[in-house]
């Protein structure tokens, strides 16, 4: 029985291993393997390919706009289930995981990655997230996007920026930006973050209002200058800094934003990055060829890797290149794409009477609260909105559009400011609002 046990679990092993080592080489030619279903895709058994199913690709395009736009995973559910959309499976409830699932494929954006789970061993069968123990493939515009590389490149962006602000790898918390300024705002005297608490809770008095996360779980001490400050008068600021700068300054900062286009270069560096991204298909071609001769035993085990050193050494410096290009390329873009969404916003709205969430998510990045004066005192009332129009404007920007009251010391910002070392245009607070505004990166 050992015996036999023993042989069999020799041909279960050696199974698994030619079965494994098939299943790498239709990953490596492109053949989709192991293909569950995703919403937005209907597939060919026959062809093994995805085609777009139009209908569920209206709800992906939904779900990406509406995350670029600043609603988080949770958010996006709720309003999903509201409107009566069906997940893959026909269901009517959708959860913040499945967004957030749906936001991380790259198959919207014509790709393909395959080798993201694999399985330990042929007796167990039990199957884990691959984190390197094994070889993943991942293949560029295998199919029809529903989405474009901007949008899905701008949503990571925003998925890595909210992940390592609110966890570690280990440990990490979810983000779903369930009222307008969670998350968002943060203290301009520690760089804490800012919490959403019920003031007077209970009785007629009620009212939200938010909080120093430091200052209240740590004591005053630890933040002694931050003060709560009620969730209407964020919103009324917004209002006053919105309105302020389409009735101030929009000539200006159009003006700005031309001559930041005019320095961009964004189809010289794509034009870059596709030159190079064919060399290293060539040359991965041509390694694959002689790999096939060496397996046919037409040329020498030692010609074999002389040739092959070589082709691997310039794929190396061509990848590198590459990403360097790529790099670039994707930074130039994001500006160019955020300053389209800035003058949408600010073109398609002129003036507001009121708060209003989605106008403050599209231009928005963070909301400092609290800053130190020239003096050094410490003004708990200064609300500083950051928005993400894509880079940062200098001082002779701001000296073109500031009123004759603004302050243009850089050491005169919030804390928040100086470890950004950005140049802001800050009006000097009043009795009414104290808005300070800079707009950044």
């Amino acid at each position: 029985m050992v015996i036999l046990s023993s042989l069999a679990q020799q041909e279960s092993e050696s199974i698994s291993a030619n079965v494994t080592m098939g299943l790498k080489m239709k990953m490596k030619r492109g053949e989709m393997v192991g293909y569950n279903g995703c919403l937005g895709y209907d597939y060919d058994q026959e062809t093994k390919s995805i085609s777009i199913n139009e209908e569920e690709a209206e709800i992906v395009r939904y779900i990406f706009r509406r995350y670029v736009e600043g609603a988080g995973c949770f958010v996006i559910a709720k309003e999903l289930t509201n409107l009566g959309y069906k997940t893959k499976r026909g269901g009517l409830k959708w959860h913040e995981s499945s967004v957030r699932s749906m936001i991380r494929n790259e198959k919207y954006k014509g790709d393909l990655l395959q080798g993201k789970t694999f399985t330990v061993d042929p007796i167990t069968h039990r199957r884990l997230d691959n984190m390197g123990e094994r070889e993943k493939f991942y293949i560029e515009n295998n199919h029809e996007p529903i989405i474009s590389d901007e949008l899905f490149d701008r949503a990571q962006e925003i998925l890595r920026m909210r992940s390592s602000k609110h966890g570690s790898k280990h440990n990490s918390r979810k983000y779903s930006r369930k009222h307008a300024f969670s998350s968002m705002c943060t203290c301009g005297f520690c760089g804490g973050t800012y919490i959403r608490r019920i003031w007077h809770h209970g009785t007629s008095h009620e009212k939200p209002a938010w909080q120093c996360v430091k200052a209240i779980k740590q004591g005053r001490k630890t933040c002694s200058h931050s003060k709560g400050i009620h969730e209407s008068f964020l919103e009324d600021a917004f209002v006053n800094a919105y309105n302020k700068i389409q009735k101030d300054n929009k000539t200006d900062i159009e003006e700005f934003f031309k001559n930041i286009e005019e320095a961009l270069d964004v189809n010289r560096l794509r034009d870059e990055v596709n030159e190079l991204t064919s060399k290293i298909k060539k040359l991965e071609a041509k390694s694959q060829n002689l790999l096939d001769m060496r397996l046919e035993e037409k040329i020498s085990e030692s010609d074999y890797y002389k040739k092959y050193n070589v082709i691997e050494k310039e794929l190396v410096e061509l990848n590198d290149d590459r990403n360097e290009k790529y790099e670039s390329f994707k930074g130039e873009e994001s500006i160019a794409t955020r300053i389209t969404e800035f003058r949408r916003v600010i073109s398609e709205v002129i003036e507001i009477n009121e708060f209003d969430r989605d106008i403050m998510d599209s231009l928005i990045d963070k909301v400092v609260i609290g800053a130190t004066d020239e003096d050094g005192n410490a003004n708990p009332h200064v609300v500083t909105f950051v928005f993400k129009a894509g880079m940062k404007f200098n001082e002779e920007f701001y000296k073109k559009v500031s009123n004759s009251s603004a302050i243009m010391e850089e050491e005169n910002l919030s804390t928040y400011a100086k470890n950004e070392k950005q140049v802001a245009c800050t009006y000097a607070p009043n009795t009414t609002c104290g808005i300070s505004c800079i707009i950044s990166s």
